[in-house]
């Protein structure tokens, strides 16, 4: 009945399926081998020592190594910044981080959609060793509480060797990743394998990230024989200690001279079980057969989330060995474009295919926003392979300002300023066509029109032009006391300017370079002052200048006819003071009778009104009346002027 179910389950779900990623399609005469380790629950956390148990055979040479592994979003603190992780292969720090992703973003269930996760493929040819390759993971929770921005852990480590042996028969590895999100029920595709001899052992790995206990997720193959259950996968924590668990549930396996051979816990079987992640699947495909599929049902719940990560296929094929492809790297600045140019063949399929002009040629043109790993599958007369280019993307360095600071004259030198310019593994230089430093800011003391160049590590570059004036901010200003004054006198000069520190001042026949000056005027008439502030150097200055009059105090002027007559026009009979404080005075008629007298302090005004034609509130009559006046002035002298004036309305 259970065979039945799951025949009925994949016909339900057949509309459905998804093509996996096919990641690398190679054919050369050697093997490969693989192992790796899963791990439940939140161990991944903790510092790890994992000793790898696949090799190299004696007398083959390695041909290829990639250590793949997870990409989990942090969900309890971090806030998504990429971070990658330093870890430890046999000796050698080495960088995980986004630049290895070689998979769409999945989430690891529709209730849960912030645990997002990818498929992260790295090549470790160079530091790989032939036997006992040894990783040491950090400990993700201390890297986490330590930096609480960084949002990534990288976990669920796998070892592939590939090596070559011109004595060993031909093999076939196809390496597919995961593209789907984990939902309750998944069908996947693997489509577009070389011809599969079924005579001969056909290998099938399943690695999977958090496999969790009881039935976490069980797979049914489907082929032109149809359809075949597989078994489940699980992992059971020894006595409910969860630092003591099986951790091997890898599918780990040799493939070599058409014979599959499992490693630790697995079995080449045609069932997988527990922690046996291996199947030969031999009996269940037929000659030449190019595609196959897996329907996975799982338990997906909050508390456990079993991630497939690789889909691994090992066996003979009729299609002729190929040399060792090999990962072609490249590197361009956000914007700009690059040819990747494939082998030549029959037909082409790039994917990804966003940033590609054209996803179905030989040399596409691509311009893609992000780090991209692209894989092109080529086809030659049926049979296939897959050469890799991976294309890093810098960003432009542009900052987030610049502040452009003008040069005050005489003073301070101006600068230009890039502010906020910050990426991780980024260093800058900058530019103003004086040659590149290290510092953001430039001081300037010429003006005109600069051009800020900022180029990163990377070789990328970004550059706008900012022009820097000479700004004078000096303002010259003083004002004085002392006047009105009649001569001889002495006049104050007080400085008020700005943004100056040195100063000339201008009198007749004379300078002074003081702060505030004094000046004595001996003779009456009218002159001119002049102040020039500077700020260092005279042509830093400001220029103000003011005239002021020295009076002779037997100049009084008075006027000798008004008529108040009401049409607002000389209405009063007044004195133009210019140099008194004080005075008494007496109109007197042609009779001899007073009609007005009084006291008045007229210090500071400039005119006075000494009558408006009435006596006790009545007009008088037109006619000619008689002053005197007894004028001092600020001196203390006193002087009496006698005179007349006519009224007339």
């Amino acid at each position: 009945m259970k065979i039945v179910y799951n025949i009925l389950v994949f016909l339900l779900f057949a509309g459905n399926i998804t093509a996996q990623q096919l990641l690398i399609q190679e054919t050369f005469r050697g093997g490969v081998s693989f192992d790796g380790e899963s791990e439940s629950g939140l161990s991944w956390f903790d510092k790890d020592t994992i000793v790898f148990a696949n090799s190299v055979p004696t007398g083959a040479s390695l041909r290829k190594a990639y250590l793949t592994c997870s990409r989990l979003k942090y969900k309890v603190g971090g806030n998504g910044i990429e971070n990658g992780v330093m870890i430890d292969f046999n000796g050698n720090l080495i960088t995980i981080d986004s630049s290895n992703v070689v998979s769409p973003k999945m989430t690891v269930s529709p209730i849960v959609p912030s645990g997002e996760y990818w498929v992260c493929c790295k090549d470790v040819t160079f530091w790989a060793l032939g036997s006992g390759n040894k990783l040491i993971t950090p400990d993700h929770q201390a890297l986490f509480w330590a930096n609480p921005t960084y949002g990534y852990g990288y976990v669920y480590f796998g070892l592939i060797l590939l090596y070559e042996d011109p004595g060993m028969s031909s093999i076939n590895y196809v390496l597919y990743v995961n593209n789907q999100n984990l939902l309750s029920n998944n069908s996947r595709m693997f489509n577009n394998l070389n011809p599969i001899d079924s005579t001969k052992a056909v290998a099938l790995s399943i690695f999977c990230g958090n496999i969790q206990p009881v039935d976490s997720l069980a797979f049914t193959l489907n082929s032109s024989l149809g359809s075949n259950y597989l078994g489940a996968l699980y992992m059971n924590i020894n006595n409910g200690d969860p630092n003591v668990l099986n951790r091997y549930a890898a599918g780990s396996y040799f493939y070599e001279n058409n014979i599959c051979t499992g490693l630790m816990d697995d079995s080449p079987d045609a069932k997988i079980d527990s922690t046996d992640a291996l199947v030969n699947i031999k009996s269940l495909v037929k000659q030449n057969t190019t595609a196959v599929s897996l329907l996975s049902i799982g338990n997906v719940d909050l508390a456990g989330l079993t991630f497939p990560m690789l889909f691994q296929f090992a066996y003979t094929t009729p299609c002729p060995p190929r040399g060792i492809s090999v990962l072609f790297e490249d590197s361009i600045c956000f914007g700009q474009s690059l040819s990747l140019n494939a082998s030549t063949a029959t037909s082409y399929t790039w994917y990804p295919s966003a940033g590609l002009n054209n996803a179905n040629i030989q040399n596409p043109i691509a311009t893609p926003d992000s780090s991209t790993n692209y894989t092109v599958l080529i086809d030659s007369a049926g049979c296939k392979h897959t050469e890799r280019f991976s294309v890093n993307v810098y960003e432009i360095p542009e900052p987030n300002n610049v502040i452009v600071q003008n040069i005050n004259c005489g003073g301070p030198a101006g600068y230009i300023q890039s502010v906020g310019l910050y990426s991780t593994n980024q260093t800058y230089v900058y530019d103003i066509g004086s040659g590149p430093q290290s510092s953001p800011a430039f001081f300037l003391s010429t003006p005109g029109t600069y051009t800020l160049t900022i180029t990163s590590n990377a070789g990328c570059s970004w550059q706008n032009s900012y022009t820097i004036a000479e700004v004078n901010t000096t303002q010259a200003n003083f004002t004085t006391s002392g006047l009105p004054a009649v001569y001889p006198a002495t006049v104050y000069f007080q400085n008020n300017s700005t943004g100056a520190n040195n100063y000339i001042w201008y009198f007749p026949n004379d300078s002074s370079l003081a702060s505030n000056a004094i000046y004595v005027y001996n003779q009456p008439g009218t002159y001119s002052v002049t102040l020039i502030a500077y700020n260092n150097f005279l042509n830093c200055s400001d220029t103000t200048y003011a005239v002021i009059e020295i009076l002779d105090s037997l100049s009084t002027p008075i006027s000798n006819v008004f008529s108040p007559n009401g049409d607002g026009i000389n209405e009063y009979f007044v004195l133009a003071n210019n140099a008194y404080q004080s005075m008494s005075y007496s109109i007197i008629n042609r009779w001899g009778e007073i009609i007005k007298q009084g006291d008045e302090n007229i210090r500071g005004k400039s005119e006075v009104i000494l009558w408006d034609g009435t006596q006790k509130g009545k007009l008088c009559s037109e006619g000619t009346y008689y002053y005197s006046l007894r004028l001092k002035d600020y001196s203390g002298k006193e002087k009496t002027v006698n005179g007349f004036v006519m009224l007339v309305r």
